[in-house]
């Protein structure tokens, strides 16, 4: 087992521990939170960290400070999708669309049955408003790799919806309401459909209740 798989298995753990902080670190002064992504990563500065600490910066709202992070973590390991996939969405909420649009074709072709990849492209082109055909095909591939993600039904939903395709759309917004884990999905659903706002609070309250009566076991 190489360097590069072992620190890939250990990222795990640290992906998980980040993502159950991100409402927290979201708030956080950016000192702060480069000293705790720094704190958690021990300094390091292989290709996986990288990866990490550019993923965080970007989801907190740090474009400029993730975008040379992530270069590097493509550069370092370079046969990556995800690592390239991570980059473009970082370039796109930069606005550096054209970019951006470029760098996910190319972690796409590099990795044609990688869900996120494949996810990614089509928001992005959905984004653009650009070709929905192809984020739905897209979409519809990557839902066979993760048939329950509910990001993929999310945008599935978002390029039906596009299409004037609203039963479908309407189907695939419930199916990724019913999914959502986090209550991420259920606020990005769009408003106005009383039956997936019904669904949507439902779920939210739900998750609510049961992150509720897990703070108060521990």
């Amino acid at each position: 087992m190489n360097k590069n798989h072992i620190l890939e298995n250990q990222s795990n753990l640290e992906i998980m521990s980040l993502q159950e902080a991100d409402e927290h670190l979201k708030v956080c002064d950016f000192r702060v939170l480069k000293a705790c992504l720094e704190h958690l990563l021990g300094g390091s500065n292989d290709p996986v960290s990288d990866h990490i600490r550019g993923m965080v910066y970007s989801n907190n709202g740090h474009q400029k400070e993730a975008i040379p992070i992530l270069r590097r973590a493509v550069a370092g390991m370079p046969d990556k999708s995800e690592h390239k996939t991570s980059l473009g969405i970082a370039l796109f909420k930069n606005g550096d669309v054209n970019e951006a649009e470029k760098v996910q074709e190319e972690a796409v072709a590099m990795a044609p049955d990688d869900a996120f990849s494949l996810t990614n492209l089509a928001w992005t082109l959905l984004a653009l408003k650009k070709s929905p055909v192809r984020a739905e095909k897209l979409l519809r591939r990557a839902r066979k790799i993760e048939p329950n993600n509910p990001s993929i039904l999310a945008n599935l939903g978002n390029a039906l919806l596009t299409q004037n395709r609203q039963e479908e759309a309407f189907l695939a917004f419930f199916l990724a309401i019913m999914n959502d884990q986090s209550g991420e999905i259920c606020r990005k659903i769009p408003k106005g459909n009383p039956d997936l706002d019904d669904a949507a609070n439902r779920k939210l309250a739900e998750l609510a209740q049961a992150a509720g009566s897990g703070k108060s076991q521990n």
